[in-house]
């Protein structure tokens, strides 16, 4: 099982033009989940890694055009 790492989920967050506060409502966690996993306090729950990959995956519905 590979594990990600918080600088990997920033970079994500950031190539979709996300701010972390953003990515955490999107996710529906707190920003304070985020930074507590950014200092090393806690590690993330596989339910969180979940939440955060949904809301990274995720993008905006786009209209093909008629």
């Amino acid at each position: 099982m590979k594990l990600i790492t918080y600088s990997q989920i920033a970079a994500l967050a950031q190539e979709k033009n996300l701010s972390l506060n953003e990515l955490a409502r999107k996710a529906g966690v707190a920003r304070s989940v985020l930074d507590r996993w950014r200092s090393g306090k806690t590690a993330p729950t596989l339910r969180t890694v979940g939440k955060i990959q949904n809301a990274l995956s995720s993008t905006p519905t786009q209209r093909s055009a008629s």
